[in-house]
């Protein structure tokens, strides 16, 4: 039951065509008492499914983000191909690039970074970026006095400095040593063995559904 999980780039192309076709209204897209500058997450999943239904008892084929099916978003760069080839098509892949050993260590690639040389360097952007990028942008638009031109200045809460967060740590990387805010410790791969130490458990503002793990 449930929505399942959509990509963000099927999220951002569905509001996109959705505004662009007129499927609801600016007063049907948002309701600034309940959510504020955000899309109302039930009117985001009816453009969702108008754009890519869901058939009975079958797991929904998103397309990729970089083909015109997908939402043609030119900023996401799959490694399948490996640096050396970046021409399009791409081959399926992460967007984080790592090196042979890491990625046939079966860990996690998140950690690995984007593409940092050839001619798709530094060009990568998260499409969930984009997709609040355009939201703010519409609510701005919907709800001039209410919603401002900045997501921040819409959330201030993340602001705040005993906000608790919602990341989590890097295993130990190459370049470490390497000054957090250099382009050098971006760059950096994942130490092979593996060494990661988990943080404690945190106790984060949401709404959950335990009734799939508790009944």
């Amino acid at each position: 039951s449930g929505p399942g999980h959509v990509p963000p780039h099927i999220a951002l192309a569905s509001l996109t065509w959705g505004v662009e076709n007129g499927l609801f209204s600016m007063e049907e897209i948002f309701d600034y008492d309940i959510h504020h500058c955000r899309v109302i997450p039930h009117v985001l999943l009816d453009m969702i499914r108008y754009y890519f239904p869901r058939v009975e008892g079958e797991k929904v084929a998103y397309p990729p983000p970089i083909i015109a099916e997908g939402g043609d978003f030119q900023y996401e760069f799959p490694s399948g191909n490996g640096l050396d080839n970046q021409e399009p098509p791409y081959a399926p892949g992460p967007p984080h690039w790592c090196t042979p050993e890491m990625a046939a260590s079966g860990h996690w690639d998140g950690v690995c970074p984007y593409v940092f040389e050839g001619p798709d360097a530094g060009k990568y952007r998260h499409p969930h970026i984009a997709y609040a990028a355009l939201e703010v942008y519409l609510a701005n638009i919907a709800m001039p006095d209410k919603c401002a031109k900045t997501w921040l200045q819409n959330n201030p809460d993340f602001l705040d400095l005993d906000r608790i967060t919602t990341d989590t740590p890097f295993p130990v990387m190459s370049n470490d040593s390497y000054a957090r805010d250099t382009v050098q410790n971006w760059l950096g791969q994942p130490v092979l063995p593996w060494d990661y130490a988990s943080d404690g458990p945190k106790a984060v503002e949401g709404v959950f559904a335990t009734q799939l793990y508790f009944s």
